[in-house]
């Protein structure tokens, strides 16, 4: 069944190359916006073959440079095709992606859940299968944290064994910080859409005073756990003193994007190289929420 889904899926990529849409994006609209792409736990070498490819199609360059065009409403210094790799969560398998990143001289930002990083704890969606877990991110915090109790002996705070952490730890991240921007996203993984207002507020706020602990400098942009907001989140961003907070909304960016509601393509960490290709026209990010009742490319959230 599996098979015949990986079939079908490389199939309507196929079909969206061949529509011509791929090719219309790049050319009238990244070309002179800037594409965000959302990996999560890539395999090292499907990574390479990914990147090669970007490489020879867009110009990657930092997250800071893209803010700071927002910031000044100047896009001289942003070129054209301009890309910007970025990763959620900081599993422990994007260390193996560091010497890639450094060859093909790219600096992604990684966006880190701080209170797990440099931990044995794990991720709270690592425990449930996908369809319980679609279940659980639209209860409130407490409500999920019950069950996640109960029904799978998991809290927050649970250790597992250290060669079974899910996370990069200080060694790794002080070993990759000259090549990867760390950012924070949020302290466990919480929808903070679902969280009470304290909740959400401390969440956002003592996530960037993790990463001052193991970095010993600030920290200013944020990206929003399952891609979960709305303008409360982004005024408590603002509250904080974040510069900017990352969607999963469908879409691109210039000097008049909001830098509180960045816009993205989604990438499948699996994905071929037909399917990359199909996934940066962000027909495929559309039509995955279209399939859950959004017409516009913003995800639909869970809210409290």
């Amino acid at each position: 069944m599996n098979k015949i889904i990986c079939i079908i899926k490389e199939l309507i990529a196929f079909l969206i190359i061949l529509s011509g849409i791929p090719f219309i994006i790049r050319n009238f609209i990244a070309k002179n916006k800037a594409t965000i792409l959302l990996y999560h736990n890539p395999e090292k070498k499907l990574f390479a073959k990914h990147l090669i490819y970007l490489k020879k199609k867009y110009n990657v360059i930092e997250l800071r440079k893209l803010i700071k065009a927002i910031k000044n409403k100047n896009w001289n210094q942003i070129p054209e095709y301009p890309l910007i790799l970025t990763f959620d969560d900081g599993h422990k398998g994007n260390f193996h992606l560091f010497n890639i990143c450094k060859k093909y001289k790219v600096n992604p930002t990684i966006y880190v859940c701080t209170k797990i990083v440099n931990s044995s704890k794990g991720f709270w969606f690592n425990f449930v299968n996908d369809k319980e877990k679609d279940y659980l991110k639209k209860l409130t915090q407490s409500k999920r944290l019950e069950i996640l109790k109960n029904k799978y002996h998991f809290f927050q705070k649970k250790k597992f064994f250290l060669n079974k952490r899910q996370s990069l730890n200080k060694a790794e991240i002080i070993k990759m910080k000259d090549v990867f921007d760390f950012q924070s996203h949020s302290q466990y993984h919480a929808i903070l859409t679902t969280c009470k207002n304290n909740e959400c507020f401390e969440d956002i706020k003592n996530s960037k005073k993790d990463l001052k602990k193991i970095f010993k400098s600030s920290f200013k942009h944020f990206s929003y756990p399952n891609g979960d907001y709305s303008l409360r989140e982004v005024s408590f961003l603002k509250k904080a003193k974040y510069f900017s907070g990352r969607t999963c909304d469908i879409g691109w960016n210039n000097c008049f994007t909001n830098p509180f509601k960045l816009k993205i393509c989604l990438i499948s960490d699996n994905a071929s190289l037909l399917m990359l290709r199909a996934q940066l026209s962000g027909v495929t990010g559309y039509l995955r929420y279209l399939t859950k009742g959004s017409f516009n490319g913003e995800k639909k959230i869970n809210k409290l």
